[in-house]
């Protein structure tokens, strides 16, 4: 199997309280040091920084992340089954997706991926190369 270039980089960091209506975050805590923020309380409202089910979701992604960019070009392309925009809005995990709309099918893009409550996918773009 012919290796290719990385497709999808995880990047970002940080973390925050499940609290919606609390601001307090930590933009740069590492995902390597996210095991010492499972179930401590905030320091501003007491709720939950990061839960179990959470951070188990963050290992997944790390894990999907580092299989997909395993593969050809031509093995990634079958497992995506030729997705279209349509497809992706009934998606419950793209639901609510800033950027979707105007996403081109064709060429890089960013994604921005929340774990939080579940794997959401808060913001697509695409990016020039």
């Amino acid at each position: 199997m012919e290796k290719k270039e990385l497709n999808i980089e995880l990047s970002g960091c940080g973390v925050f309280c499940d609290n919606e209506k609390c601001t307090w975050e930590s933009p740069l805590v590492d995902r390597k040091q996210y095991i010492d923020w499972v179930n401590k309380p905030c320091p501003l409202c007491g709720e939950n920084i990061l839960t179990e089910q959470d951070y188990q979701q963050s290992k997944q992604m790390e894990v999907i992340i580092d299989f997909l960019n395993t593969l050809t070009p031509e093995e990634f392309t079958a497992i995506g089954g030729g997705e279209s925009i349509e497809s992706l809005q009934n998606n419950p995990v793209f639901a609510n997706t800033k950027g979707l709309d105007t996403l081109k099918m064709e060429g890089n893009a960013v994604v921005t991926i929340e774990v939080h409550n579940g794997v959401k996918i808060t913001e697509i773009k695409n990016v020039e190369d």
